[in-house]
């Protein structure tokens, strides 16, 4: 969908803010408010797959240092 790059850029800003830029933009191509809702689901499922995606890399990143802490720990005997 074209609302990709505006549910990227608004990712970060609090849901009912998001959902009102969405809504805002959509309505230039989609003035229907069953499209202007999917537009704002779709952003949705877009932030709520980015949250995961970053909690998954940042529990990846620990694993990573815990298993570089523990290698350096038993090189050092």
């Amino acid at each position: 969908m074209r609302i990709l790059p505006a549910a990227l850029y608004f990712a970060k800003v609090e849901e009912t803010e998001m959902k009102k830029r969405i809504c805002e933009i959509s309505c230039i191509t989609h003035g229907h408010p069953r499209s202007q809702l999917a537009c704002c689901l779709y952003a949705i499922m877009v932030k709520e797959l980015l949250i995961e995606i970053l909690h998954i890399l940042n529990i990846r990143h620990s694993w990573v240092a815990v298993r570089t802490n523990v290698v350096q720990c038993n090189n050092v005997e």
